[in-house]
């Protein structure tokens, strides 16, 4: 959403923010049955999410629906391919990179098979036959991908209430995100702050290039989960994810219950500094090996100093990633 005289450029300076919207398709309903819902495409913009998808096969994308695959694409984007994404709730549950398509969706799978029924699949490369007929074991609303070649089609096609997506893999552009607030607007820029060597500060123990790519990986996971937000990751594949909880402890202890004894030699990634040690010492029981997060509490040394002492690697990176 931009003015026309900002000519495409996005700033958050300028004295008027001019709207112009045009009414598009109808929905279904919006974010529940009771509620009316409706597309209106932005007049200003030309390649947007919702102009670039195309739908291939299933009924009309629901309100939610498209908040959900809006997520998955943003976070898909991000990855390393092949990269598969799964969403439910407007919050990923699923997230892997892999040496094959296949591969990642596998893996994003088994991050939480129970979740992800009903969720939406964001892939990053064409499915493939044998992919397509895992895809048909579970019940997921959407599957998305840059390509569906026509045996695809035919055996994903055999499950009814699915909808097929092509997606663009180009990440999008920065934007300014706008939240309604009682007929006014909050404004901000979008967060596409990216990990840099030289923000990034290893704090305790000691890195390897593999481990230093895990931790990466589900910092770029962390930041598509509503906070607080905690993610534990091993293999580029998340194995538990505490999202939207009062508290970062409690979020800690979603993501470690989740991942189990898998925990044991992973890495876990949090959206905001820890305001205690209890959250480092509650990884350490599970097994955690390294933890990347933004530091900035006022007990930062007690924290780095309980890693040490629990042999814990850590990163801070600088770098908040709250989404409310």
């Amino acid at each position: 959403l931009i003015a026309k005289t900002m000519k495409r450029r996005f700033q958050l300076d300028t004295e008027r923010l001019f709207l112009s919207l045009k009414k598009g398709l109808p929905l279904r309903y919006g974010e529940n049955p009771h509620q009316k819902g409706w597309i209106y495409i932005n007049e200003d913009e030309r390649d947007t999410f919702l102009r670039t998808i195309k739908k291939l096969w299933g009924k009309e994308l629901s309100y939610n629906n498209i908040l959900d695959a809006y997520s998955a694409w943003k976070l898909l984007v991000e990855l390393n391919s092949p990269a598969c994404v799964i969403v439910k709730h407007n919050n990923p549950c699923g997230v892997a990179e892999g040496k094959t398509i296949l591969e990642a969706y596998k893996k994003a799978l088994e991050g939480d098979p129970i979740s992800a029924f009903g969720g939406i699949v964001a892939l990053s490369e064409e499915v493939n036959p044998e992919l397509a007929f895992e895809l048909n074991n579970i019940f997921l609303e959407i599957v998305m991908s840059p390509s569906f070649p026509d045996e695809v089609l035919s055996i994903l096609k055999k499950k009814k209430n699915r909808r097929l997506l092509i997606i663009p893999l180009k990440k999008g552009r920065e934007k300014l995100e706008f939240r309604w607030i009682d007929g006014d607007f909050l404004v901000e820029e979008e967060d596409s702050a990216i990990l840099e060597k030289e923000t990034i500060r290893i704090v305790s123990g000691e890195l390897t290039k593999e481990l230093l790519e895990e931790l990466v990986f589900a910092y770029k996971v962390v930041k598509h989960v509503r906070s607080n937000a905690i993610v534990v990751t091993k293999d580029k594949g998340t194995l538990g994810i505490g999202a939207g909880q009062m508290n970062r402890l409690q979020a800690v202890k979603i993501a470690l219950e989740n991942a189990g004894k898998k925990a044991e030699g992973a890495v876990l990634a949090s959206d905001r500094f820890f305001p205690f040690t209890d959250s480092v010492e509650l990884a350490h029981q599970y097994g955690i090996k390294a933890i990347i997060q933004p530091g900035g509490s006022v007990r930062d040394e007690e924290v780095i100093k309980k890693t040490r002492e629990l042999n814990i690697a850590m990163v801070v990176t600088g770098i908040r990633h709250f989404r409310h």
